[in-house]
């Protein structure tokens, strides 16, 4: 298990919230005011509407909190106050709507606009104009008329947050042209107003070319996982979630709940509640199993890093003929109890497991074991063994005199490093910033450091 860093967190925490609210939580506030629910349902509704920022944007602990109060009202209701209320939860906090969003087509949003700026134009008449503002003379409504125009594009640029920084700018320069024009008559206007709409959605088709779709112009879930640029499932390691989106195709990674939608519906929309993960994971063994802030690890907060390590534990072949494995220091005395075979990569006779590393607490070694019981982690990595006997001839291979040879025949020509070499020989990025990059970079990590291979972070 490795944990989630993404250097886009803030925006697309912001972004999340601003979009869940606007969409899903208005609905909230009017059930306060629904006559047809018990007054202590409109007041658990309105904690809820209270406490909104907290429920989408808040850290695991504090959505931990918010579960410790949120089930004690619920407990205090009668059972048919709590199935209404958990009725109108799953329909206010619709995961299932969410999950369903598409990307939008670039600019998308600014067609739209433009469609209003030549639907305004198209539709205005120079009396209207006199009638609204008093103005008699053609000049001083064609004036009044383009002072709407810009402050309708003002508008969509300042009050979208999901914008495309290119979007913004062409907004800008939309602005700008109209403002420098002088229009003479309506007619006039009109064919110039028309004119700009036209050369911005050639604009707008060429640009489509490029980027075909705009994760910054909608929000759903393909645009969270884009966001975060995490390609690996952080409870395994083991599968590539990278995002993938075209008009021909497309593929992500699942969204788990943390905390199970089934049991906190408040939750379901909540991003820190939503980690990105495999299908194994999230289908085959998490499913609705009933993860607990104080005993599993959330990947927001940490991972297994160098706390929880794989480790290779040689095969009995007879269990506990040796009472005190301590008093052995001839490699004789230890082959008469182990299969050393898998020692030159020629043998599986041996297990994978986990240790615990200098630095790990026993409250964390708890949560870490209940993690690797509830993905299977043993016995998943247990079937790559062969990766094992891999590693095992890798590190004698490419030993660090080896290493450090072909730094000194390609360093700056091949490899910029030692890291980048290691990389190269061993198929991942085992620093333990990069872990996210590659399935099983954890395992090739916490092995190879075991058999001796020098990884520096």
């Amino acid at each position: 298990m490795i944990k989630i860093v993404s250097g886009s967190l803030d925006s697309l925490v912001r972004r999340h919230y601003e979009y869940i609210c606007s969409t899903y939580l208005c609905k909230l506030n009017e059930l306060v005011n629904d006559t047809s629910f018990t007054e202590e349902q409109k007041l658990f509704f309105g904690y809820l509407y209270n406490k909104k920022k907290d429920i989408v944007t808040g850290k695991p602990e504090e959505l931990y909190n918010l579960t410790i109060v949120c089930q004690g009202k619920l407990l205090s209701m009668s059972d048919n106050e709590r199935k209404g209320v958990y009725t109108k939860l799953n329909e206010v906090f619709d995961y299932e709507s969410f999950s369903q969003k598409e990307l939008r087509e670039f600019g998308y949003t600014l067609n739209k606009v433009l469609k209003k700026v030549n639907s305004l134009v198209n539709n205005t008449t120079l009396t209207s104009i006199k009638r609204e503002t008093g103005r008699s003379t053609s000049l001083g409504q064609l004036s009044f008329l383009k002072i709407k125009i810009i402050d309708l594009l003002k508008e969509f640029r300042d009050e979208s947050e999901l914008l495309d920084a290119s979007v913004i700018n062409k907004v800008n320069e939309i602005m700008k042209e109209i403002l420098h024009q002088d229009f003479l008559t309506l007619i006039d206007m009109k064919s110039k107003i028309k004119g700009i709409v036209e050369k911005s959605n050639h604009w707008i088709f060429q640009k489509k070319q490029e980027k075909l779709f705009d994760i910054q112009e909608s929000w759903g879930p393909y645009q969270l996982v884009m966001g975060l640029d995490f390609n690996v499932c952080p409870y395994c390691n083991r599968q590539y979630i990278s995002a993938y989106y075209s008009k021909n195709g497309k593929t992500r990674g699942d969204l788990d709940h943390f905390f199970p939608k089934k049991k906190y519906p408040y939750l379901a929309l909540s991003f820190y509640n939503l980690i990105p993960s495999c299908k194994v994971c999230n289908s085959s063994f998490k499913n609705d199993k009933d993860f607990t802030y104080l005993k599993n690890i959330h990947p927001y907060e940490e991972g297994f890093e160098d706390k929880y390590l794989f480790t290779i534990k040689a095969r009995e072949k007879e269990m506990g003929k040796l009472k005190s494995r301590l008093s052995m220091t001839q490699i004789e005395s230890l082959g008469k109890e182990y299969n050393l075979d898998f020692l030159y990569g020629n043998s599986k006779e041996f297990d994978i497991t986990f240790k615990k590393g200098l630095t790990a607490s026993e409250e964390f070694i708890r949560k870490a074991d209940c993690n690797a019981e509830i993905f299977k982690l043993r016995e998943l990595y247990s079937l790559h063994k062969d990766c094992i006997q891999d590693l095992i001839k890798k590190s004698i291979i490419y030993n660090e005199s080896r290493i450090n040879s072909l730094m000194g025949e390609f360093g700056g020509k091949l490899f910029d490093s030692e890291e980048e070499i290691l990389n190269l020989v061993l198929g991942a990025y085992v620093q333990i910033d990069n872990m996210d990059k590659r399935p099983f970079s954890k395992f090739i990590r916490d092995i190879s450091r075991e058999l001796g291979l020098n990884i520096l972070d």
